[in-house]
Parts: structure tokens; sequence; C-alpha cells
């Protein structure tokens, strides 16, 4: 079937595989109960399961050698497009594109069935609030971002002195994927039994220059089934970053809810330097918003915390500062159109996103650990 689509006899294939693509997408956006149920907790666990032994039986990035591949066939096709303007350039560019949109739809069902269908999953705060008296909405989030901002605050004051920086480093030291992230990973979310099953195949970014440059700090390849990271810059970000990307290969496609979950896998790790890792991105985030609510406070908050929490914030956004520039531009303003055609309709602001979630989690338990 794939192979008619990327190489059909008739041009008709084309017209059916987009219309399959966009009929299964509308179906799958508008039966978020059926998508749950039958493809997130049904279907898909099988296909990562199955990508995740595949990929613990090589030791290199799978997806960076299928892009090399991708970017050798991109190059033939146009050199034998150059070659077919002989024959006249109108038809050479009809025949060429129509090739290139094969491929692209191909690789968009692809895409749909080994994990783009998890975008249309029910909401996890929906999934949540299913939950009866233990699931209901925080009566007045206002009231709790205050508190919620000082409970993240003090976890950062007791947690930072003692921390060092091998102990953040031990992910790039030890290899990926290191066996401490991995027990945090086995513990899961409570009441979610798709957080079951073999170990993600962590990988590092080759060139973690270029994905600097484009602003991006992890990335998953739903096409091998692999969580890629940076390991550059200030380390305090490394275990976060790896949660965040194993969320989305259990499973979780939208930003705010990988973040949110990202974030429990670090504070409920045991792991003093996940627990900060995880502790300072959600503080940052919760910070974003209380300076709306209330800025003198998120003013005495950031000047409660040790001198090393500041440094850190100072180390990443100087980090990420020395990128700015086109390329970054370009990156943000891509990742930005793709959440959005996936249904995040926030885009990039998806990520902050989690606050709301955090705020579910602090009115149920009152500790962050």
């Amino acid at each position: 079937m794939l192979e008619s689509i990327l190489r059909p006899k008739r041009p008709w294939w084309l017209v059916v595989a987009t219309l399959a693509g966009l009929g299964a997408t509308l179906w799958l956006r508008k039966h978020a109960s059926w998508t749950e149920a039958n493809y997130s907790q049904g279907i898909y666990p099988a296909v990562r399961d199955g990508l995740a032994r595949l990929g613990h039986g090589i030791s290199v990035s799978v997806a960076w050698i299928l892009l090399w591949g991708v970017v050798l066939w991109f190059l033939a096709e146009l050199v034998r497009w150059v070659r077919a303007w002989k024959t006249g350039w109108v038809p050479a560019t009809t025949r060429w594109l129509l090739r290139l949109a094969r491929v692209g739809v191909g690789l968009y069902l692809l895409y749909l069935g080994l994990w783009g269908a998890n975008q249309y999953r029910l909401p996890l705060e929906q999934r949540l609030l299913a939950g009866g008296p233990e699931g209901a909405a925080p009566s007045d989030r206002n009231a709790l971002l205050v508190p919620l901002a000082r409970a993240l605050t003090d976890s950062l004051v007791v947690d930072r002195p003692q921390l060092e920086e091998a102990g953040f480093r031990v992910l790039l030291e030890s290899g990926l994927p290191d066996p401490r992230v991995l027990e945090a990973i086995r513990k899961g979310f409570p009441g979610m039994p798709e957080w079951e099953g073999p170990d993600p195949a962590l990988r590092a970014f080759p060139w973690p220059g270029l994905f600097a440059r484009l602003g991006i700090s992890g990335l998953f390849v739903p096409f091998t089934g692999e969580p890629h990271l940076l390991m550059d810059g200030p380390a305090c970000r490394f275990p976060f970053r790896a949660f965040h990307e194993v969320a989305h290969q259990r499973g979780y496609a939208r930003e705010d809810e990988a973040n949110f979950l990202g974030w429990w896998l670090g504070s409920h790790s045991g792991d003093p330097h996940y627990r900060y890792s995880a502790n300072l991105v959600a503080w940052e985030y919760v910070l974003d918003a209380l300076r709306f609510a209330d800025p003198e406070e998120a003013h005495r908050m950031i000047q409660s915390v040790p001198e090393g929490v500041r440094d850190d914030r100072a180390r990443l956004r100087a980090y990420w500062r020395q990128f700015e520039g086109p390329l970054e531009a370009v990156g943000t303003a891509a990742n930005n159109v793709f959440l959005k055609s996936q249904g995040q309709s926030h885009g990039v602001a998806s990520y902050g996103r989690m606050v709301r979630l955090l705020l579910w989690d602090f009115d149920q338990r009152r500790v962050v650990r």
C-alpha cells in the first residue's frame, strides 16, 4: 500500500491517499474518546514498544540515518528534475512536484499511524477531571498561583545548595539512557497503564550546534520512536529534557502535557538533581503567570532563591541568546506552524499552558516534592 502511494502507476492514487489522510485526521479529531481508547491506549503502545525494542538493538540514531537517506533522495530527485528540462520545464517540474507530493502524503500517513493520531486523543486535563472528587478543578486558580509558586520556590531553596554540576551531567557522562532516568520513567504516572513498556532508546543530537541554532532542545522522531536530546549548554536542563521527550514517546503529543508529565517524572523521581531540573522549569512558567497576577510577589520570589538558582537562570538565558538570529527564528516559526496544524491552537505558547495542570496537581496534593 505504501509503495503504491510513493510510486503509483496512476495519478489518482495520490488523490485517494490525500483524501484518506485528511479524512482520517478529521475523524480522529472529532472522535477523541475513540482515539484515546482504541489508538492511544490500544494500537500505539504496541507500535511504540516494537520501535523501542528495535532501537535498543542499534547503538546509533536510526532517525539520523533515515534523515541522510531522505536528503540523498531529494538531491537525486533534484538532479533528475534538472536533467528532464530538455523535455520541457513545465512537464518536468510537474512530474517532480508530483513525486514530492507522493512522498509527502505517504510520510504523513505513516506519521499518523505511528504516532500522530495521539495529537487528537482526549486532553490530559479531561482525563484527570474524569476521576471524580480527586479530579475536581481548583475552585480559584488565581488564589492557588501564589502558594504554588512559593512551594516551588521552597523546593529550589532546599535542593540547589546541595547539588553539583556532575550530578546533572551524569546523562552525558554515563551515556544514554542513564539508569536513574529509566528508573524514574518506570514509575510513570498514577492510573495510566500506558506508561508500562520497554525503556525508550534515548539519543543525543549528533550535531548539537545545528539544533541549538534552530532553537531545538529536544525532538521526538515518530518514525523511529527515538527521543533526541540537546546535550549541550547548562546541564541543569538535561534531566527535564529527557523526561519531556519520553512523555512524547509514551504517547502524549501536546506540549503542555509533555511538560507537565516531564515535571511529574522529575519531581517524583527521588533524585534531587532530577527534582531540581523539573522544578526549575515549572517555576519559570509559574513565575511568568504570576507576573501578570502579582508582579511584586514574583520579584520577591526571584530574590529569595539561592544565588545558584539565579546563576542557572542567567546561564540558560545567555546560552540561548548566543543563537538568536535567522535560523532560530525559522526554527521557532516552523515549530509554531506545525503545532497549530496538529490542533495545538496556541502554537509555541502551548508549553506554558502546563501551569493549569500544575495547579490541578497542587490543589489535589498541596505538596511539591
